[in-house]
């Protein structure tokens, strides 16, 4: 399991993920992605802006993260308690290689990245009928500070005090 800077190379491989991701989440009944987000251009963007990393196995892209400082329209409506912030973006995870700990391993690179650079929280969003996921940061120590709506419907905010 390694972490790399991601580059354009990885694109054809990150929409396949994406594409799995959306398949996999849909039989479960939880409709949070689709073609129009995340899109090759979003990666792309995320790349020259040197802000995405892949999560590699064996050579092999699995998945994805992207930490910047950028809070979406409606984060706003959180109570942040942070003010020195990253903000977390398309974490995924390939669901052939779910609960293995890429996830858990991205997510604390990341707070690793804030530490080094001096950031006192991260943020996030989280689609709020993605139960797992929710689940899955309030036990890395990630507090509800509020939510919004974005396209695809509901979103909790997230943000741990580094």
């Amino acid at each position: 399991m390694k972490i790399r800077a991601a580059n354009v190379n990885d694109l054809v491989p990150l929409m396949d993920i994406t594409q799995r991701c959306i398949e996999h989440l849909d039989k479960l009944g939880i409709y949070q992605r689709d073609e129009i987000y995340p899109s090759k251009k979003d990666f792309n963007d995320d790349i020259l802006d040197k802000n995405l990393f892949v999560i590699t196995s064996a050579n092999k892209v699995v998945g994805c993260i992207c930490i910047n400082q950028i809070g979406y329209p409606g984060y706003e409506n959180a109570d942040w308690l942070g003010s020195q912030f990253f903000v977390i973006h398309k974490i995924m995870v390939d669901p052939q290689y779910e609960n293995r700990g890429f996830g858990k391993f991205m997510m604390h690179y990341a707070e690793k990245i804030a530490h080094s650079k001096k950031k006192d929280s991260i943020r996030l969003d989280c689609f709020k009928d993605n139960l797992r996921s929710n689940q899955f940061y309030r036990k890395r120590g990630y507090v509800l500070s509020g939510e919004t709506r974005f396209r695809k419907g509901v979103f909790n905010l997230y943000e741990k005090l580094i």
